[in-house]
Parts: C-alpha cells; sequence; structure tokens
C-alpha cells in the first residue's frame, strides 16, 4: 500500500511564487496586448507603403470657379494662424496679394521647439513650398509625413481662410 505524503510548503516560499507568477502572467498580457494589436485594428494600423501619396484637402480650399477667373482670391495682406506643439504656441505667417500666395513663413518658433523637433522647420518648408508652387492647399505628399504636413496644412487653410474675400 502506498501511504500518503504530505509536503509542507513554507508561506514565504509560497507567496514569493504567486507573487512572481502574476508578475510574469501580467508582462505577457501586457506584451501580447501591445504587439498583438499593430495589425488587428485597421482604424490605428497606420502602416501604408512608401510609394503612396495622400491627397490632402483642407475644408478651406481656396479656388475660383472657372466662370469667374477674373475675381481676387484672396485679399491682399499677411494673415497668421496658430498651433501649439507641447504647449508652446508657434504661428504660422502667410502673406498674400490679390491673385497668389507669396510667402508662409514660421514665426515665434522658439529654441526649444526646435530642440525637441529637428525636422520641423525642414518638413515646414517643403509644404510651404508646394503650397505656394499650387496655389492652394490641396497638395499631394507622402504618406510617411501625413500628420505633420496635415497639422501644417490646417494652419495655412486656416490663415488663407481669414485671407477670402
Amino acid at each position: 500500500m502506498r501511504q500518503t505524503k504530505i509536503v509542507v510548503i513554507p508561506f514565504k516560499k509560497l507567496l514569493i511564487g504567486v507573487v512572481i507568477a502574476a508578475i510574469v502572467i501580467a508582462f505577457v498580457i501586457f506584451a501580447v496586448i501591445r504587439l498583438g494589436s499593430n495589425g488587428s485594428d485597421d482604424s490605428r494600423n497606420t502602416t501604408k507603403p512608401k510609394s503612396s501619396t495622400v491627397n490632402a484637402s483642407a475644408s478651406s480650399n481656396i479656388e475660383t470657379p472657372l466662370d469667374n477667373a477674373d475675381a481676387p482670391k484672396f485679399c491682399p495682406g499677411v494673415y497668421t494662424a496658430s498651433i501649439l506643439l507641447d504647449g508652446n504656441p508657434v504661428d504660422i505667417q502667410v502673406t498674400v496679394d490679390s491673385s497668389n500666395i507669396n510667402s508662409i513663413e514660421l514665426v515665434n518658433l522658439s529654441e526649444s521647439i526646435t530642440t525637441m523637433y529637428p525636422k520641423l522647420a525642414t518638413s515646414f518648408d517643403e509644404v510651404a513650398a508646394k503650397v505656394m508652387e499650387a496655389g492652394t492647399t490641396n497638395i499631394t505628399y507622402d504618406s510617411a509625413n501625413r500628420y505633420t504636413y496635415s497639422v501644417f496644412i490646417e494652419a495655412i487653410s486656416a490663415a488663407l481662410k481669414k485671407a477670402a474675400p
């Protein structure tokens, strides 16, 4: 006959084992949630092929109809719009005449913003050049920069909306 064996586990060792097991389980759940959700949720999936482009249409496109081509597109002047970057305001200044966008500049750009966002000025210059060349905020750009560009385009659109006759 077999005899029943009694195993005595000290409470301290049992408690340590339970805590370690709970930490390992929590880590595994966190890793599954963090890594597993990248491809399963289409609304959060932001990866696209690098060759694709995004058409950024701002809600305030400044374009004139063909039958009214002689009418001015803008009221000449200097117009500004602000964006907030980590609580710091950055102004975008747009200078227009009656039919053209003459310049688009970043103003009030603090040194702390340029330190935190080193490619901000370069990205802005690219957007500004494309908008001035097109004469509108309806431009295309690489999908890799769509979030940065959309912030700039919205601010430029807001300034151009102020310039509308």
